[in-house]
């Protein structure tokens, strides 16, 4: 969930945990970005579908979301 600036306007960047599972491969990093509003699932589709991108499964609930994503051939 990406917090708005309306809460803290001084806060100008989040950094959350990413955890990513590979066939036979972990990597524990993390995602910072600036905070924008409208950054929210539909903006993230926007953005996969144009890099070729197609939506296997999308959830959204209380402020977070959840995209399953598959690169087309």
């Amino acid at each position: 969930m990406f917090p708005s600036r309306k809460a803290d306007p001084r806060q100008l960047y989040v950094l959350y945990p990413l955890h990513i599972r590979l066939p036979g491969k972990e990597i524990n990093t993390g995602y910072g970005v600036k905070i924008v509003e409208g950054q929210g699932a539909d903006h993230f589709l926007e953005l996969a579908k144009a890099a070729g991108f197609e939506v296997i499964s999308r959830k959204d609930e209380a402020g977070w979301f959840h995209l399953e994503l598959k690169k087309g051939s």
